[in-house]
């Protein structure tokens, strides 16, 4: 079956020259060449980071709390908001997150982790006294409509979020072939040849560690990452920026959060329960913004203005996720590199310098630095500490896109960054210490939500701050991209704190820049307009040419964008296959529980015995049950003529450290992956899945299982390999 060469999504293909399911097989290459990545299991490294995973999350989840009354709720002139709760600050915390955790004494990295769902019972009302210039009133609502069922349509991306039709627990209904169960097993490890790569990584061929590498097929880059009320004489009022040439931008409001004691009524949600992996980011996200509901933060702060919630009485929330002790313990124990994982930075007298040095970071060295007043910067934390990588792995299931990470360690009495602005959404989660923080509003219109950092500013070109706290460990800080922010330690205090990115170049301007050239290509092909030839002296009508000609040629141009609108959108389903394979290419790998790793090839499968032997080997027939391993595991992308499975299960732990991972499918896996898609989080038995040949459909799924995409249940075993 020929693949379209011209660029469009891989979902249209399938719509388009797969829904009449003819009998077609894949073209099968070497065997050899079959994509079957043999997984290193039961390091101590592995045991290690995943106890600390374990604990970290069920820390997490002890640490949440809830409230049951908010006492005031801000209003459209900048009201602080306050709860109130029992008085009693010592009462025992209760989880709304419940887990069940073991520990077995002969697997290496065996917890289990599990979802008590609420009774009918266990709602939750928050009462919001709202008050304002013209109305005081009671709003309720109850948030016990938060369970989602696999019928709730889920956006999975632009093909994938159409409403599930009624019948088979919501799935999308296809023609099912009654052809029976084949009498052949499948199994896994066998060279079954549906996924394969044309060409393996010639530079890494000598190389035994990356040995499993040469099996996937590799491209270049792809083309293309509260506050304190403010007074004014004591008054509380709308913040209004103002610029000498005039600019005038009403900036919204900023809301300031103070929670108190702690009360527990919340329904129970398990932020690892990865039977959803959506679910499980938003669940870790709305603990992360507490008390503010998930809505109103995205209505009214997302990309909009800062949001501060200080905890008074929880000033361990934060305390698990990371301490000074645990980095000290990284630099002996880990290679940790200056500049690639760490940074020595000091601002003094309004000069930011950075101080580091090449080789490893030693750590006498570093604590010398810091001894010396300079700041330590992470980068890439997530490479030694597993606790950063479970928070934005799980994390970037819902939003999306990467999130990533910094930890700022800054000494007593001293500021490590000169006040500048960035181009991701920022979370600053405060972990140890106190931080005076300043932030600025964006200075034009120009600098509301910019694409690209800025430079490092002076005093001078920010004017005055909408926001001067001090954070305190628990504390939480969000400021949208392009606000201006700077921080100092306090007289006799370090900080400790994390800086949360999401939303880096995922605006509608980059999806554009990867769509607009496809559509173009798209009108050059199919309508003559766009072939036409400019006009002769097309040079020189800007310079020489008269009114009515600049007119002409200015509207026949703006004629071909009108009728590029067309084209635009049959190549939009592209773009975002582009967006989605950069993506994969971005994200963290998922961090697996040990249930979900037993159902998957890293966990399962064949095992070799002391005496040599193979054991467990796995096979497939029409009953097992699929899914894909994390809703946000792989993107289907048509890319030089082939269909790509770009995924993000063995990127490294360090951003762009390595190129794209991706499978090559045949034609007939497109309908199968996208039933998957749009199945998830439902487990689909192989039969359903909508293609013809069963034996080409068995070795399909057998190769997605061996390379880690899939996660199956009622898998049969042989208790030795043959």
């Amino acid at each position: 079956m020929k693949i379209s060469k011209e660029p469009v999504s891989a979902f249209a293909v399938y719509s388009e020259k797969f829904k009449q399911k003819k009998k077609t097989k894949p073209v099968v290459e070497n065997g050899d060449k079959k994509i079957n990545k043999t997984k290193k299991l039961g390091s101590d490294l592995k045991m290690h980071q995943m106890k600390e995973i374990g604990a970290i999350l069920k820390h997490l989840a002890d640490k949440s709390i809830a409230n049951n009354e908010i006492v005031k709720n801000i209003t459209e002139t900048n009201s602080k908001i306050k709860l109130k709760h029992s008085k009693n600050a010592s009462q025992q915390e209760k989880s709304p997150f419940n887990f069940t955790e073991t520990v077995s004494s002969n697997t290496t990295d065996n917890f289990s982790i599990s979802l008590n769902k609420p009774s009918k019972k266990a709602t939750k009302t928050m009462k919001l006294s709202k008050e304002s210039d013209d109305n005081k009133g009671m709003k309720t609502f109850d948030e016990n409509d938060k369970s989602v069922s696999i019928e709730q349509n889920i956006q999975l991306g632009p093909y994938l979020n159409k409403s599930f039709e009624n019948g088979n627990n919501g799935l999308s209904k296809h023609n099912e072939a009654k052809t029976g169960k084949p009498s052949k097993k499948f199994k896994a490890g066998k060279p079954n040849n549906l996924l394969y790569p044309k060409k393996t990584c010639n530079d890494r061929e000598n190389s035994s560690s990356k040995a499993k590498k040469m099996k996937l097929k590799k491209p270049k880059d792809i083309t293309s990452n509260n506050v304190s009320s403010l007074r004014n004489n004591g008054k509380k009022e709308n913040l209004v920026l103002k610029k000498k040439s005039g600019f005038k931008t009403k900036l919204p409001e900023i809301n300031e959060f103070m929670v108190k004691n702690k009360k527990d009524d919340s329904q129970e949600r398990d932020c690892m329960d990865q039977k959803n992996s959506i679910l499980a980011g938003e669940s870790l996200f709305e603990w992360l913004i507490f008390p503010i509901s998930l809505q109103d933060f995205m209505r009214q702060n997302w990309e909009k203005r800062p949001l501060l919630i200080q905890r008074e009485n929880n000033r361990n929330y934060f305390s698990e996720v990371l301490s000074t002790p645990a980095i000290n313990a990284m630099l002996r124990e880990n290679v940790v590199c200056f500049t690639k994982h760490l940074d020595i930075t000091s601002y003094t007298d309004g000069v930011r310098e950075t101080h580091n040095f090449s080789g490893r970071a030693q750590p006498n060295l570093v604590w010398d630095f810091y001894s010396n007043g300079c700041s330590v910067r992470l980068l890439n934390p997530q490479a030694f500490l597993p606790k950063i990588h479970a928070l934005n792995a799980t994390l970037q299931e819902y939003f999306g896109c990467f999130v990533g990470a910094n930890v700022y360690l800054t000494p007593p009495n001293s500021q490590g960054f000169a006040p500048h602005y960035d181009d991701i959404e920022a979370f600053v989660l405060q972990i140890e210490g106190k931080k005076h923080w300043k932030v600025y509003p964006p200075r034009n219109d120009k600098e509301v939500l910019p694409r690209f950092s800025s430079p490092n500013f002076s005093q001078e070109e920010i004017g005055e701050p909408i926001l001067d706290v001090t954070l305190e460990p628990g504390d939480l800080l969000y400021f949208p991209r392009g606000f201006i922010h700077q921080a100092s330690t306090v007289e006799g205090e370090h900080s400790l704190h994390i800086t949360l990115s999401a939303y880096q170049k995922t605006a509608w301007v980059d999806l554009l820049e990867k769509t607009l050239p496809l559509a173009l290509k798209k009108a050059a092909a199919e309508d003559v307009e766009f072939r036409r030839g400019l006009p002769r002296d097309y040079l020189n009508i800007e310079h020489r040419g008269g009114d009515v000609e600049k007119k002409a040629f200015a509207d026949t141009a703006k004629q071909l964008v009108a009728r590029l609108g067309h084209f635009l959108s049959l190549s939009l389903g592209a773009g975002v296959d582009q967006m989605g394979a950069q993506f994969m290419h971005d994200a963290l790998p998922p961090v697996l529980t040990s249930e979900e790793k037993e159902k998957s090839s890293l966990g399962g499968g064949l095992r070799m015995e002391e005496n040599g032997k193979l054991v467990n080997r796995v096979e497939f027939d029409m009953d097992t049950k699929v899914k894909l391993v994390r809703a946000n595991i792989c993107r289907l992308a048509e890319e030089e003529d082939e269909v790509r499975l770009y995924h993000c299960l063995d990127n490294p732990l360090e951003y762009h450290a390595d190129e794209p991972q991706f499978l090559v499918l045949p034609p007939e896996g497109i309908p199968v992956i996208t039933h998957l898609f749009r199945s998830y989080p439902a487990y689909v038995q192989v039969q359903r899945l909508p293609v013809d040949d069963k034996e080409a459909l068995l070795y399909l799924i057998t190769d997605l299982w061996d390379a880690g995409l899939l996660v199956a249940k009622q898998l049969q075993t042989s208790p030795q390999d043959d």
